[in-house]
């Protein structure tokens, strides 16, 4: 692959300003590309005033970087297939095509169209309803020049192929991020679980969602035979990484896990101020953490990230948490 093709770029809500000044600091760590959003209803869509127009296209050619897309963040909040007079659908059209206004005078070529959240296609009423608001925004959309609807949703793959032929117009296109499944849609790793036990043959499993609360109290009387819930760690010690876990006083993660012996390890590896010796000491809680097997682990996430040549310090670790702050241009 030729790497002069390959150019990276940011979301404009990454970034740590507002404004045009973004695309200076975007082109300092080394991004080419911005993708906007149109903003809020509450502002009136701020990108569709000449004067903020003029301001980033400035800023963009001072610093050499283009503006790649613009989203529609606000249908988060307002549904764009609610029915049709209600005041979220006329909000949430009203978005998208002050984006594509915005898109056309700005010369941005995609105005992509997210259905998360409020916006979210769910039932055969939503995807029919979604049909109708894409073939109006792609016409709109039409009109205004060269512009390509980016659509992202969650909807499976024979559905977005269905939701294509029925909108049927070539200037929508598919966009896909695999962090949505996981962002907006949590409840699948419960299901792809429930399929992959029932593929035995010999385990039924019924799903049942609680709401937070009822959840916590479910967990503390324990309740529930088999649950999910998520966990990272708050801070890179590897403390943070087996008390959670196998202290005994760790209600929380359900597994009823406790032992004097262990206990013990995790004291003395907390307050050990020699590395060498706390280094055997968390060994000897691996060591015992396997031969009790409290958790029995049965997948590891990986982590990617693509970079630029001439850019430098990009730190991954177990935190999960990307650190921007650390990014140099070379």
């Amino acid at each position: 692959m030729d790497k002069k093709k390959i150019k990276l770029g940011i979301t404009e809500w990454s970034l740590p300003v507002d404004g045009p000044y973004g695309c200076k600091i975007a082109a300092e760590i080394g991004f080419e590309g911005i993708q906007l959003d149109v903003g809020s209803y509450e502002r009136n869509f701020p990108k569709t005033k000449k004067v903020v127009q003029d301001s980033y296209l400035e800023a963009a050619e001072r610093f050499g970087v283009k503006f790649t897309a613009i989203a529609c963040n606000e249908l988060d909040n307002y549904n764009m297939i609610a029915r049709k007079g209600f005041k979220d659908r006329t909000i949430a059209l009203r978005t998208i095509t002050s984006a594509i206004d915005a898109a056309a005078a700005m010369d941005i070529p995609i105005v992509m169209v997210q259905s998360f959240l409020a916006s979210a296609i769910e039932t055969e009423q939503d995807f029919n309803r979604a049909v109708n608001v894409i073939k109006y925004i792609s016409e709109y959309a039409a009109d205004k020049g060269d512009l390509t609807i980016g659509i992202e949703n969650l909807l499976s793959v024979d559905g977005l192929m269905r939701l294509i032929g029925e909108v049927d117009n070539p200037n929508v296109k598919i966009y896909f991020d695999t962090q949505n499944y996981y962002l907006h849609e949590k409840v699948d790793v419960a299901a792809m679980v429930k399929s992959q036990l029932e593929a035995s043959g010999v385990v039924q499993v019924t799903l049942n969602a609680l709401e937070w609360t009822a959840f916590k109290e479910a967990e503390r009387a324990e309740s529930m035979p088999t649950f999910l819930i998520g966990w990272y760690p708050d801070y890179l010690d590897p403390d943070n990484y087996v008390v959670p876990f196998l202290r005994s006083a760790m209600t929380w993660n359900g597994a009823g896990y406790g032992t004097e012996e262990m206990d013990a390890l995790l004291t003395a590896q907390a307050v050990e101020g020699d590395p060498d010796t706390r280094a055997d000491l968390l060994g000897q809680i691996q060591d015992l953490a396997v031969t009790e097997s409290p958790f029995v682990p049965l997948a590891q996430g990986g982590l990617f990230v693509a970079y630029r040549e001439g850019i430098s310090n990009i730190v991954l670790d177990p935190l999960s948490l990307f650190h921007y702050f650390l990014i140099e241009k070379n």
